[in-house]
């Protein structure tokens, strides 16, 4: 009976213990299965970081050269909505146009002068026709030296790597290869590229990143900065996919129970 007894203490002993135990784990539980979908999150985030290289392909990118690069920026452009602008020819036929008609209008104010001489010739015998003719021959070499001169001094026009055009307003582009540091020679030739084709606004793309203090210069020389996270955002949207760099821990968490539910 006291052996009996005994035991039945112990086990109730044993009980308690085990009561004040799990009351204890009750606590931990939450905190250990947070933890646990902490990493896991983690480790989501970091896959999907992975994939979004992979999936917009930007290490193959990476390889091109530089006048492959330039060679590709133009066509991505196209293919998420900017037309291209074919502007250069139009300006060259343009400015032929003027030099035709400023030749012409020099060959008719030759044209005026001679009449006007051959008629002070007949008013005035002592003056002879070879003067006359001297004299047309230093006009017209005149004007033509005047119309080189203006030629020489006008400033070259500065062709940009693209120009396109998207809701009505066109830009100029300019291309880098760099990993950081962009002369500000690129931005002056930029600048002076949208003023020569009257463009609304300009566009930068780097294969690479910027400083706070190139985005300044971009932001007042209404130049978009497009940097190597850019170009794999537009790469991942062709694809129908969102870019998932940069957002909030709270949309990887969501996002990992999407797709442990629907996977």
């Amino acid at each position: 009976m006291d052996f009996l007894s005994m035991f039945l203490g112990r086990a109730l002993d044993a009980l308690v213990m085990v009561g004040t135990a799990v009351e204890v784990l009750i606590y931990f539980v939450p905190i250990v299965l947070g933890v646990l979908v902490f990493i896991m999150v983690l480790n989501y985030r970091d896959d999907l970081r992975y994939k979004r290289i992979v999936y917009s392909r930007i290490n193959e990118i990476d390889e091109l050269s530089l006048a492959k690069f330039k060679l590709f920026i133009p066509t991505l452009l196209q293919l998420i909505g900017y037309v291209p602008v074919f502007e250069d020819e139009a300006d060259d036929q343009l400015d032929e146009n003027f030099a035709q008609k400023k030749v012409e209008d020099a060959v008719k104010e030759v044209a005026r002068e001679t009449a006007k001489g051959a008629e002070d010739s007949s008013v005035q015998e002592d003056e002879p026709a070879a003067e006359q003719a001297e004299y047309s021959r230093e006009n017209t070499g005149e004007m033509n030296q005047v119309e080189e001169q203006n030629k020489q001094q006008s400033p070259a026009k500065i062709s940009p790597d693209a120009l396109v055009k998207k809701d009505g307003k066109k830009c100029a582009v300019m291309v880098e290869k760099k990993d950081s540091g962009i002369s500000p020679r690129i931005f002056n030739r930029l600048e002076k590229a949208m003023g020569d084709h009257d463009c609304d606004h300009g566009i930068l793309i780097n294969n690479g990143s910027f400083s706070e203090e190139e985005l300044e210069q971009g932001e007042l020389r209404f130049i978009e900065m497009w940097d190597r996270d850019r170009i794999i955002k537009e790469l991942l949207r062709l694809q129908g996919k969102e870019d998932t760099k940069g957002q909030p821990f709270l949309f990887y968490v969501k996002d990992f129970f999407r797709w442990i539910v629907r996977g």
